[in-house]
């Protein structure tokens, strides 16, 4: 059984921040209603501010609506019970484990409104011990956590039960084959 997910996606600064950006967005994929999705970025502290900037703008842009239309990228969450389980993780993080809104959180708006549409949505400075580190969302949310060193980010990658993906960014070979193994 495939039974969950919070897959690690971690940036250096030496990576190419667009493609890592872009890898970061794909929580939209299925309305975030998938397993492998990069549903934790572990950002080095030194570009921390300047990609979660970047992600955050990349996700206020998703088109959301109908699935079926070819201008959408992003359609509605299964039920409004997932609706509801999914703003109120944001809310609790927010509120209780001192996150920080960096885009999204709400329920869309105007035509929207009366769907499962969710906006997707980045949270900032967030713990890796907290709830929403710790335990997959399934919905259209990411969590940026910072990180000093190599062994800080593999301590907090491996830090979850799942172990279904991973992400690494960088430039260096032997940094990908290191935190691989």
């Amino acid at each position: 059984l495939e039974l969950g997910g919070k897959s690690a996606n971690i940036v250096f600064p030496d990576a190419d921040l667009a493609k890592a950006a872009e890898t970061a967005a794909s929580v939209i994929f299925s309305a975030g209603q998938a397993c492998t999705l990069p549903t934790r970025i572990l950002v080095h502290e030194s570009i921390y501010d300047e990609f979660t900037a970047m992600v955050a703008g990349a996700l206020g842009q998703i088109p959301l609506g109908d699935p079926l239309d070819p201008a959408t990228m992003m359609g509605p969450v299964i039920s409004e019970a997932a609706v509801e389980r999914i703003l109120r993780t944001v809310d609790e993080a927010t509120r209780d484990n001192g996150a920080e809104l960096l885009t999204g959180g709400s329920r869309a708006g105007g035509e929207l409104a009366s769907g499962y549409y969710i906006e997707p949505t980045l949270l900032g400075n967030v713990s890796p011990t907290s709830e929403v580190a710790q335990n997959e969302v399934f919905g259209p949310v990411t969590a940026a956590i910072r990180f000093s060193d190599e062994e800080e980010a593999v301590a907090i990658a491996n830090g979850t039960p799942y172990g279904l993906a991973g992400y690494v960014h960088t430039r260096d070979v032997s940094r990908v084959l290191r935190l691989a193994s």
